[in-house]
């Protein structure tokens, strides 16, 4: 992942939280000394969904519009809000949308992701500089940054650097932990991701969204749009309408009509699947499947850098393993199935009923079929990125039909629908 230089980021005198004004997030200087011991943690267990890794051409492209984009929102220091612009999502690049962090001059566009805690910078350039002939690496703004633990591993298992010291997200300059990649994982890759998620209790790492210090974050995934639907088959591009990122500290964000519910502790953000209805016949009734109110306890991950719908239940009353793939495959990974047989390549009408373990209240995300041969969702037993569990991951291509908001003091996520005709501007 490359990099590009830009003005210095400016690093605001560090405020103790209790020193800082209430109305806006206080400079946090992290107190997680569980960081620096051992190199892995419980998280190693974690499969998450494939994610979009842009090579250079890419980025490039990424970068060059970054620079075109109009100021952020809010520099006074008692804003209330932090407006983020990030890049349009495609099928191209797996439904994801990017976001510019910086450190210092060097900014690094990461993938956006609720189904991820930490923060991960893929190289260490602009961050720590090795000596050639110890291999030793020391961050090259000593004053500011510390390395935690020169010998850790990432979340994706990748060797890193584990540092603390202040980044940039849209106006905001805050201190936070994270991870910094020296050498490809076992994918062969190198993860650049912001994790949005900020209730995992595996990881020893102070989450990004819990050290930036804003009560509420509201998700936005937009593409551009043709005849009032979403302009998805083109090839990588920078689409024309961003998506959003908007952290604030008003409790306004979250009135009717969010339908607020509990997010569950783990490393991906997570509620309940309560039911699902799939329909490869638009227009037919009955559905195809039709699981209303599941009967054993399935989970559906809200995990923006997941790309399509990934579907696994009970192989014994699996309504999916009743039909035939009817979708090409994915263009940005192969999916993998513990038996391939049973592996479901499908698109349709998809609807999705979530929930918490209170049962209400209950929101519906419906998401339409594209009318093309591309792969919507992808269903098998045992689908290793559902880890052991039963239901759904929820990726960004779900999110063109619906809004998030996060509640990250309470501990709640807040959906609500979009027209698939909506027109969304920034």
């Amino acid at each position: 992942m490359g990099c590009y230089q830009s003005k210095a980021a400016k690093v605001p005198a560090q405020k103790k939280p209790q020193e800082a004004a209430p109305q806006y997030p206080a400079l946090l200087q992290n107190s997680t000394e569980q960081a620096s011991k051992g190199s892995k943690d419980s998280e190693a267990s974690v499969n998450r969904a494939p994610r979009m890794q842009l090579n250079e051409e890419e980025m490039k492209k990424v970068q060059a519009v970054a620079k075109t984009r109009p100021p952020f929102l809010g520099e006074a220091s008692n804003q209330q809000d932090n407006i983020v612009f990030m890049t349009g999502v495609s099928k191209k690049n797996n439904f994801s949308a990017y976001v510019d962090v910086y450190v210092q001059e060097t900014s690094f566009s990461l993938l956006a992701d609720t189904g991820n805690d930490s923060l991960i910078f893929p190289y260490p350039t602009g961050i720590a500089i090795q000596d050639p002939e110890t291999r030793e690496y020391s961050p090259k703004y000593p004053d500011l940054y510390k390395i935690l633990n020169a010998n850790a591993y990432n979340n994706w298992q990748e060797p890193s650097l584990l540092m603390r010291g202040p980044v940039k997200l849209g106006w905001q300059t805050f201190y936070a932990d994270f991870f910094v990649v020296t050498a490809p994982g076992p994918d062969h890759q190198r993860h650049a991701n912001l994790g949005l998620n900020f209730m995992s209790k595996f990881q020893s790492v102070t989450p990004p969204m819990q050290s930036a210090g804003w009560d509420y974050m509201a998700i936005e995934l937009n593409a551009d749009e043709t005849e009032g639907m979403p302009l998805l088959s083109e090839s990588f591009r920078v689409h024309q309408v961003a998506s959003k990122l908007h952290l604030t500290m008003s409790d306004a964000v979250v009135v009717s009509p969010w339908s607020m519910m509990s997010l569950q502790s783990y490393a991906v953000a997570a509620v309940k699947l309560q039911s699902i209805r799939f329909d490869r016949t638009l227009g037919s009734r009955p559905w195809d499947v039709d699981m209303e109110n599941i009967p054993y306890e399935c989970v559906a991950f809200i995990d923006t850098g997941g790309g399509m719908i990934l579907a696994s239940f009970r192989e014994s009353d699996d309504p999916f393993l009743n039909f035939e793939s009817n979708a090409k495959e994915p263009e940005t990974w192969t999916p993998v199935s513990p038996t391939p047989g049973e592996l479901r390549l499908l698109h349709g009408l998809c609807e999705m009923d979530l929930t918490d373990s209170t049962g209400t209240p209950v929101f519906t995300v419906r998401v339409p079929d594209c009318s093309t041969p591309d792969c919507m969702l992808v269903s098998a037993p045992g689908l290793r990125y559902l880890n052991g569990k039963y239901g759904v991951n929820i990726g960004g291509l779900s999110f063109l039909y619906m809004r998030a908001i996060f509640d990250i003091k309470g501990g709640k996520v807040g959906f609500v629908a979009r027209q698939q005709t909506e027109v969304v501007s920034v």
